[in-house]
């Protein structure tokens, strides 16, 4: 490998040969020679595409812009060719490169009522009473303190609360609607050392600018990176914290203690299931009915997402026989139905309870099959843990 330099314009020669006149200087400064990789590592949630994110990498005091790449589906790229010096410092900025109608689906499929419901019990607003000790992790602590006041209360679950029924969005509400505002992705080493103090203390690990270096003379390198996102209390879309650490690499990060004061085991969700059932047919003058009865005897908070054939159907109503202390919500956008209950007091919807979406049709319909498709399921046990939805 050889580095020129003519008329202070640099190039650089991965093989071949080099010639000059006879009067002319040359001058040799050899690039390190290595024989590992440099890897960017992120560990995001099953649930989130990977392939949706590119890096931008940068280098040295002025983050001059290397290259964009997008990470591949086990989030990972080889940056090998980019950060190639020890002595150089480096920067990688995370961004979407999705559509905007999948940022949008990706808000919407992780912060569902499972999380309300969680965060609702962490606060003792669930069964009124009980605070504490639903949340295993700081990180969910910062996720869902909206206004970053260290503590949380009533407003910040309500505020939850108000999301997932379409009322107000704690994006747009508290910090901006954006990938690069709302999906944290943070060095291992940092987001495994956040602590209960970090949090409570309003004192977060300082990240300075980013810049980092690489050590190149001892095997692979890892950047290794961490994620979690705004407002998901049970870390369906994000990470949890552990005790492992990136190798081969130094950030310019402010050091911080351990975890003490809370424990470091995987968030565990209910193994248990919601067992309903769903029907769609045309009843009167037309009308598509799609209706959703409830079977088991243990949930105490259940949301739907149905599409709809915008072409075909016009949303017209939904109605609920959910019992007296249930709280029902039903809204619909363009071509999409986000429905549910919820009993606060921690108590069951009662079995046998309905949810009925009604559609007008738009044209002639005789039959009802391919009009409607359920996008996303999630439900909440009386005891606050996520459960799985079963339709016969």
């Amino acid at each position: 490998m050889a580095s020129v330099t003519d008329n202070n314009t640099g190039y650089t020669y991965p093989i071949g040969k080099v010639r000059g006149h006879d009067t002319q200087f040359i001058s040799q400064v050899p690039l390190e020679d290595f024989d590992n990789n440099v890897y960017i590592k992120v560990e995001t949630s099953s649930n989130v595409d990977a392939t949706k994110i590119k890096a931008t990498l940068g280098k040295g005091s002025n983050n001059e812009t290397i290259t964009t790449l997008n990470l591949d589906a086990n989030g990972e790229a080889n940056v090998t060719e980019y950060f190639n010096s020890s002595s150089e410092t480096y920067h990688i900025t995370f961004d979407w490169d999705g559509t905007e109608q999948e940022w949008q689906d990706l808000k919407d499929d992780a912060i569902t009522i499972s999380d309300a419901v969680l965060l609702l019990k962490e606060t003792g607003d669930f069964e009124h009473g009980n605070a504490g000790n639903a949340y295993e992790h700081p990180v969910q602590y910062i996720a869902t303190d909206f206004d970053a006041n260290g503590t949380l209360n009533n407003q910040d679950s309500f505020d939850l609360l108000a999301h997932v029924l379409d009322v107000a969005d704690v994006f747009v509400k508290y910090i901006e609607d954006t990938f690069s505002s709302g999906f944290a992705l943070v060095p291992s080493a940092v987001y495994n050392a956040i602590t209960m103090n970090n949090w409570t203390d309003e004192d977060l690990p300082d990240m300075g600018d980013g810049a980092f270096s690489v050590d190149l003379s001892n095997g692979d390198v890892n950047l290794a990176y961490k994620s979690a996102m705004w407002g998901d209390a049970n870390l369906s879309h994000g990470t949890v914290q552990d005790n492992a650490t990136g190798s081969g690499v130094t950030y310019s990060i402010a050091n911080s203690s351990p975890l003490t004061s809370k424990s470091m085991t995987q968030y565990a969700a209910s193994d248990s299931t919601v067992e309903a059932t769903l029907v769609t047919e045309i009843k009167d003058n037309g009308n598509v009915h799609v209706e959703f009865e409830i079977l088991s005897d243990d949930t105490a908070a259940l949301q739907l997402k149905v599409n709809y054939d915008s072409s075909r159907l016009q949303f017209k109503e939904v109605i609920f026989d959910t019992g007296d202390t249930t709280t029902n919500f039903g809204n619909s956008d363009y071509s999409s139905v986000n429905m549910g209950s919820i009993i606060q007091n921690g108590g069951a919807i009662p079995v046998n309870s309905t949810m009925k979406i009604v559609f007008e049709p738009l044209e002639t319909i005789t039959s009802a099959a391919g009009l409607v498709s359920i996008r996303n399921t999630d439900a909440a046990s009386t005891e606050g843990l996520q459960q799985h939805l079963n339709i016969q």
